[in-house]
């Protein structure tokens, strides 16, 4: 399985990414921005090129950046054969829409997220959800092993479905 580490974050990439040292530890030698909006902006794209040469270790030939849903097919391709890629996603929907297309990886590291919606609550810390992106998150718990919160490397602190059939959210309702 060519992905060994995918991540929810608005942020993409930033300093906890490239210098944790968790590229290092799990070998990750290829990135993957897996977002629409991204696949198109020059600058961004070269913004995080560069900074992806900075990383621990350094990742020479920049990210591939794809729209979610064709995912697979890049993972299929010759070009991914021998490659460990770190898979980033902006938000849940892209998660799903990666998994619908057929991408698989073991396991989904929550970061960054701040949801737009009005019924909004904490589930860790900086990680806020509404009804709908929780729904999302208790789908993609029924297709990956786990889903964890926080940094790269410390999975202890898992994420469980938490939305009952109804669609409301408990209060107060965490990652434990």
């Amino acid at each position: 399985m060519p992905v060994v580490l995918a991540r929810v974050d608005q942020r993409f990439i930033h300093g906890q990414i490239l210098a944790s040292g968790a590229l290092a530890r799990r070998r990750v030698n290829g990135v993957i921005v897996a977002d629409k909006a991204l696949c198109g902006n020059e600058t961004v794209k070269r913004i995080y090129d560069r900074a992806l040469t900075m990383a621990d270790p350094p990742i020479k030939n920049g990210a591939l950046y794809v729209d979610p849903s064709g995912m697979r097919v890049l993972l299929d391709g010759k070009d991914a054969r021998g490659k460990r890629y770190l898979a980033l996603f902006g938000d849940m929907a892209a998660v799903l829409a990666a998994l619908d297309g057929g991408a698989s990886f073991d396991s989904l590291n929550l970061g960054n997220f701040c949801s737009s919606s009005e019924d909004k609550i904490e589930l860790y810390q900086g990680f806020l959800a509404g009804a709908a992106e929780i729904r999302e998150l208790d789908e993609i718990a029924s297709r990956v092993r786990r889903i964890y919160f926080g940094p790269l490397d410390e999975p202890d602190t898992c994420y469980r479905p938490c939305a009952p059939a109804g669609g409301s959210i408990p209060a107060g309702r965490r990652g434990a």
